[in-house]
């Protein structure tokens, strides 16, 4: 039963992210989300203003939705369009498929091995301004695991280094992630936006404005950066070149802009958090850590790891797995009906939005046994596999996440170096709250010392 003091956002112009804010306000919103789903039927209907919204927490009903009947459903990005613009990340139908068809060549295995001389050396330039800091010092590890992956990223896939301050960058995408900032947006205008900070009085504008301000001035300062090469064979160009071909009508110069946008945020933050959260349950789990140290020092010791390394590296890749399943970055999926359907024992209408809420599922003991402890086994050699749609860090379907390969590489060669180059004492609250938004973050910090081992 819905706990009575978690009341939507009684704003109809916001998205659905947004009216679910209320649930920061419980005291355990993961469990909250759990008790919810426990003793109700897999589709729960809510009525939030003017709005009906449909919650899933079934795995027959996610396949229905992301699988045998997705064309009945579009992608939800309500709220985030000002972030994301018409990029890959909000288009559906033909011109999706247009966008996707261009950048697939970007994630081809054989792009990918081309990408981990960039994945080292960006964590290596980590490493090192780890290694640089007073032994006593506390990080957070939130803004930390960012700017990593935002540097693997720019340097893989745009050939350069990262070309603007990854923290400022971090917080912006904090403020607009907080759906709490989000209570006035559907009355904000694009004049507002554009005339800047200092300028906004509804609650929550100003931290808006801000962000909108910074994440709008990316694009520009990732194409005035020099490359590291003029080769054709990565993602940045083949965008650019897509961009100038007018007989490729999916793209023009505007989106051109609103895919590097999409990349630096859709290609950093589920790698950032899932990374940081493997590093807090390492540091407060020592034989977690001490696994992935074993399994580091037999694959390849003190020499820096290749792709056919990572392809060893089972241990560490269990744990990451284990990580997103207890901690999925994207919590919730949510799609739009365009035509109606029946889920479960509910009559779906056009226009009504599905929410699809993942960590339920993932962390359901009708799945999983035992799901509140941490166990890589389950993702281990020989491991029974997860019930079919049971388990989806990066969705399913035809518009399952195109860096899904990728950012799994980038997670496990980081967190292997990490463990064998720094013991971790984790400095927070046990165990680290959670906030919900549109992502599955900490709540406020994960502070960490990272000290080098001899």
């Amino acid at each position: 039963m819905l706990d009575k003091s978690i009341q939507p956002i009684a704003h109809d112009d916001t998205g659905i992210w947004f009216k679910l804010a209320a649930l920061q306000n419980a005291a355990d919103p993961l469990n909250l989300l759990l008790l919810m789903a426990r003793n109700a039927p897999g589709c729960i209907p809510l009525q939030m203003g003017s709005q009906r919204v449909f919650v899933v927490t079934a795995p027959d009903y996610f396949k229905q939705v992301l699988a045998t009947k997705s064309a009945n459903y579009s992608k939800y990005l309500d709220g985030m369009k000002p972030i994301f613009g018409a990029s890959m990340i909000t288009l559906d139908g033909a011109l999706w498929q247009q966008v996707r068809a261009v950048e697939q060549p970007a994630f081809h295995p054989d792009a990918l091995a081309t990408y981990v001389p960039h994945f080292l050396a960006a964590i290596h330039a980590r490493l090192e301004r780890w290694r640089g800091l007073d032994g006593g010092a506390t990080l957070d590890i939130g803004p930390e695991t960012w700017a990593l992956a935002c540097d693997m990223i720019c340097r893989a896939l745009f050939r350069r280094e990262t070309p603007f301050n990854p923290a400022l960058v971090y917080n912006a995408i904090d403020a607009y992630t907080d759906v709490t900032n989000h209570r006035a947006l559907g009355k904000f205008s694009d004049a507002d936006v554009k005339a800047g900070p200092g300028t906004q009085t509804l609650h929550g504008g100003e931290a808006i404005a801000r962000a909108c301000e910074a994440w709008n001035s990316l694009p520009a300062l990732v194409l005035a950066a020099p490359p590291f090469q003029n080769h054709d064979d990565y993602l940045l160009r083949m965008i650019e070149v897509a961009a100038a071909d007018p007989a490729i009508e999916a793209f023009d110069h505007a989106r051109a802009l609103d895919e590097i946008k999409q990349y630096i945020w859709a290609g950093t933050e589920t790698t950032a958090l899932v990374l940081g959260w493997a590093l807090y349950i390492c540091a407060t789990k020592p034989e977690i850590a001490q696994l992935i140290r074993d399994e580091t020092a037999a694959v390849f010791g003190d020499r820096d790891p290749t792709l056919a390394d990572y392809q060893m590296l089972l241990r560490t890749r269990s744990v990451i797995a284990e990580t997103m399943r207890a901690y999925p970055p994207i919590w919730s999926l949510a799609r739009r009906a365009e035509a109606d359907d029946v889920i479960g024992d509910q009559d779906i209408k056009a226009g009504d939005v599905v929410s699809l809420w993942l960590y339920v599922v993932q962390n359901d003991p009708r799945h999983w046994d035992n799901p509140e402890r941490f166990d890589p086994d389950r993702f281990g050699t020989g491991a029974k596999a997860p019930a079919p749609y049971s388990y989806l860090p990066f969705g399913a379907g035809r518009r399952a996440c195109i860096g899904t390969s990728m950012s799994q590489i980038e997670m496990a060669l980081a967190l292997a170096l990490i463990l064998r180059d720094f013991d971790l004492d984790y400095a927070g609250e046990a165990p680290a709250g959670v906030k919900l938004s549109v992502v599955l973050a900490p709540d406020n910090r994960l502070p960490m010392r990272m000290r080098p081992r001899a």
